[in-house]
């Protein structure tokens, strides 16, 4: 009995320690555009997730991508093709989802739109 219990207990802390998912995401960020586009950083999670974005743009259009850090050129940040996204939308408002693999550095990029504000929302939930 005392063993089984001993199991038990090595068994609970181990699923404590080790998690059940990624860490939780929710962000929210607004800027003042002014043609030059935004970036938020995400950091990497040690498992897949579905990573949402919501977006709402009081003036123009703008175009939101969802994208691989690796697959930003560091020489301009600003000429993504939009092609090498995991997902992406072009609107004044929207929301999609996309598929981040495990131990992948992300980033969220809003760009277009001229002057315009931007609120923009993401989360894993």
């Amino acid at each position: 009995m005392l063993l089984r219990f001993a199991f038990l207990a090595a068994a609970t802390t181990c699923l404590f320690a080790s998690g059940c998912g990624p860490a939780k995401l929710d962000v929210s960020k607004e800027w003042d555009m002014d043609g030059e586009p935004q970036m938020l950083y995400l950091n990497p999670e040690s498992k897949p997730q579905k990573v949402t974005v919501e977006f709402e743009s009081s003036g123009n259009e703008v175009t939101v991508l969802l994208i691989k850090s690796a697959d930003v050129p560091k020489e301009d940040e600003r000429f993504v093709a939009v092609e090498k996204a995991i997902a992406s939308q072009k609107g004044k408002s929207g929301s999609f989802s996309g598929d981040v693999p495990e131990k992948t550095e992300t980033q969220v990029i809003v760009r277009g739109g001229g002057k315009t504000k931007v609120k923009l929302r993401v989360h894993n939930k």
